[in-house]
């Protein structure tokens, strides 16, 4: 059934068809479509579909002008592309200008071209003499369509892209990114659900959401598998935090103690077995726990004389048990090797192997050699490396070390092609970091992976290629973790990332990936004035990379920080242009907000208001009289939790001025008044590329108001707040 406007358009334009192409409408006004030779274009409309129409032009008599509409711009753009595939430019060509956007056509079909195609319509031409093949071409393309399969099947993500999006997303702060990243591996069962597992767990821990560690349904079997130091603390972690940290606030030692006896013991002691004191305050007081439980004397001396911790003190100064015998050096190796702790295997290994006098250690030299050599697989020891070196075998040459030790030689290995053991290096839990290195030594390695990352023979061997790239979010990972991030004295180190990051990953459609590039090119504007054009360029390349809507938040976020860190005006005016030419296309796809914020980058370029109405197809008065969700929300506070003073008070600023809630803005460095007061909001807006971690984990306990904000300038903070809204209203 065709709807008035539908039936109005037909009319008019059948007023210049041949007789041939003259529709029969009956008394109910509907027109006999099911034998005409555009019945597939003419259906199409009736099911309020894309549709291409022709209009016989009088004064131009040997051409014909082609209107396509779509209910909306993807399905514009999408007709586009097929007609682009199948007609143009072989049998017929785009008129100029092509795409007629919504209030620029003023003839008696105005308005009911903006009706039925909301977001503009497409202008192509015919010679008369095409008509025929034009039309045989629309046939098949929609015969094509209809044969296509109803349920087509997409080609799965690699094992390795998504493990890249997961570390990206962490590295990023994304938490939905990288819970999409988990729920494909197992969606396609791409590794084992031991190995998801964990990223899971350290995904909860990341985050602090200690109460989904503890309360995990295969916890207990998990705990008994062989894992990841790192993932062994998270697990500490998650049951300190849970169930003693808010009693040792409460200064409640005694029932913490009693607590740990009930709740904790069964299910860490044998994860405490492979922990120090030294691997943090969580694992600490737990293994001082587990000596009170056991009364064990030696471990709560030892504690109190190598720590000052009033919990421990506390604790343990009244256990006055008798020292008890310690076992020998080499009972200690054999107990760490069937334990499999891999730091005291090597602890004791070296002490044994300075021993001069074989049969008094009662090992073998050899045999020992083999099991340390085998531990620094397992737990880098450059130390330990070095004294092997220097140690050979009395019988057999030294054989080569399998996994690198240092960053240098782990370029090193992967320029000689030795894949297994560089990869290892990755995944070690004590890996060193990057921020040991001397600024020559870091500089090497840099352009050693350039080197790797350009090099032809590593693109045709996709296991070193994958290497190479896994190994980049690793190494810039070091940088930003960094409590002094961004280092001037690293400004050169920070470029070359950027530049290597968007030459491997230009293209990409992840959030993660875009935020990357984003937090490294604000840190290099912001260390080096000369950098300007350059970072600009880097922005300018990530976009029209992939020059679509998906890509808009992007563009976006880019601008707002080249308009306030750059007086360069070409490049940003052009990109800013060219992200509101997609959104003229349909404007009110776009949120509000969202539609605001381009006004506000465009006033900052220097663009003046009529030239922004035109731009993005929508005039400010328009705007103003639409509902806004922040306004309508009812927020009486909001929180901004961020170091970056400027851009968290221009956004305060803007969501002040669309809702009446009180913003604070929180810029401490340690949990103090304003953090505490921050607690009180309706939601946290938390800048994770801004923000310290003491800070983060003040918020344990509203951890539910809590929306993480990728990026860190003023567009990133309202947009996350306004997707925040927007999700709350649909969850009621």
């Amino acid at each position: 059934m065709l709807t008035p406007d539908q039936i109005t358009l037909l009319r008019r334009l059948q007023g210049n068809w041949p007789k041939d192409l003259q529709l029969t409408f009956d008394e109910q006004n509907r027109p006999d479509i099911a034998e005409h030779p555009l019945a597939g274009e003419l259906l199409a409309l009736s099911r309020s579909e894309r549709a291409s129409l022709p209009f016989f032009t009088p004064n131009r008599p040997d051409r014909i002008i082609w209107l396509t509409i779509a209910p909306n711009a993807e399905e514009l753009q999408s007709a586009m592309a097929d007609l682009r595939a199948w007609l143009l430019p072989s049998f017929g060509w785009e008129d100029e200008p092509p795409i007629v956007a919504p209030g620029e056509s003023s003839g008696p079909l105005s308005e009911v071209l903006r009706a039925l195609s909301p977001a503009g319509y497409f202008r192509w031409w015919t010679m008369r003499t095409e008509f025929s093949r034009a039309v045989g071409k629309l046939r098949a393309l929609r015969d094509l369509e209809q044969s296509r399969p109803a349920h087509a099947h997409a080609r799965p993500p690699s094992l390795f892209d998504l493990r890249q999006q997961y570390d990206v997303a962490l590295l990023t702060g994304d938490v939905e990114a990288a819970q999409e990243a988990i729920d494909g591996i197992n969606l396609h069962q791409l590794d084992t659900a031991a190995n998801t597992c964990f990223m899971q767990l350290r995904l909860w821990d990341h985050f602090r959401e200690y109460e989904r560690i503890v309360t995990h349904p295969q916890l207990a079997e998990l705990v008994r598998l062989r894992m990841p130091h790192s993932i062994r603390l998270a697990v500490i972690r998650g049951f300190h935090a849970h169930f003693l940290a808010p009693l040792e606030e409460r200064e409640e030692v005694q029932s913490a103690a009693s607590v740990y006896a009930e709740r904790v013991n069964d299910s860490l002691t044998g994860l405490l077995e492979l922990c120090r004191p030294s691997d943090g305050i969580e694992a600490r007081r737990c293994i001082g726990y587990k000596a009170w439980l056991l009364q064990d004397g030696n471990q709560a001396r030892q504690l109190r004389e190598d720590f000052q911790d009033e919990v421990l003190d506390q604790l343990l100064a009244p256990l006055t048990l008798p020292e008890t015998l310690q076992p020998s050096i080499l009972d200690y190796f054999y107990n760490a090797l069937r334990r499999g702790d891999w730091r005291a295997v090597q602890e004791a290994g070296q002490q044994l192997l300075l021993e001069k006098v074989e049969g008094e250690v009662g090992v073998g030299r050899e045999h020992l050699q083999g099991v340390l050599r085998l531990s620094l697989e397992f737990h880098a020891n450059p130390g330990l490396c070095e004294l092997l070196g220097k140690s050979p075998l009395p019988s057999a040459p030294v054989p080569v070390l399998v996994v690198p030790q240092t960053w240098p030689e782990f370029v090193a290995r992967i320029k000689e092609k030795e894949w297994s053991g560089a990869d290892r290096f990755l995944t070690l839990d004590n890996r060193p970091s990057l921020g040991d290195l001397s600024l020559p030594e870091l500089s090497q390695v840099i352009e050693v992976l350039e080197e790797l990352l350009t090099d032809p023979d590593i693109h045709r061997d996709q296991t070193g290629h994958q290497l190479a790239l896994g190994s980049l979010p690793v190494i810039i990972k070091d940088f930003l973790l960094d409590p002094e991030f961004p280092r001037p004295y690293l400004s050169n180190v920070y470029r070359q990332l950027l530049q290597l990051w968007c030459g491997q990953k230009r293209g990409s459609a992840s959030p993660p990936d875009a935020n990357l590039v984003l937090t490294l090119a604000e840190a290099v504007l912001r260390l080096d004035s000369t950098s300007e054009r350059e970072v600009a360029e880097v922005i300018r390349d990530w976009w029209a990379a992939r020059r679509a809507r998906v890509m808009l938040p992007f563009l976006l976020s880019g601008l707002d920080i080249l308009s306030e860190l750059t007086p360069e005006r070409i490049v940003t005016e052009s990109l800013w242009v060219d992200g509101a030419a997609l959104i003229r296309l349909d404007p009110l796809a776009f949120s509000l907000g969202e539609r605001q914020l381009w006004r506000v980058i465009g006033s900052r370029i220097g663009l003046d208001e009529s030239t922004i109405d035109d731009f993005l197809g929508i005039e400010s008065a328009v705007e103003n009289e639409e509902p806004d969700p922040l306004a309508e929300a009812g927020l009486k506070k909001v929180a901004i939790v961020s170091l970056r003073e400027e851009a968290a008070h221009a956004a305060a600023a803007l969501i002040g001025q669309r809702s009446k809630a009180q913003v604070l803005v929180v810029s401490e460095t340690h949990a103090g008044v304003q953090t505490a007061s921050a607690k009180t909001a309706d939601v946290i807006l938390f800048v994770w590329a801004s923000s310290t971690h003491a800070v983060y984990r003040a918020f344990d306990g509203v951890r539910e108001k809590l929306s993480y904000v990728q990026g860190k300038g003023a567009a990133s903070i309202v947009l996350a707040l306004e997707r925040w809204v927007i999700k709350q209203q649909e969850s009621t």
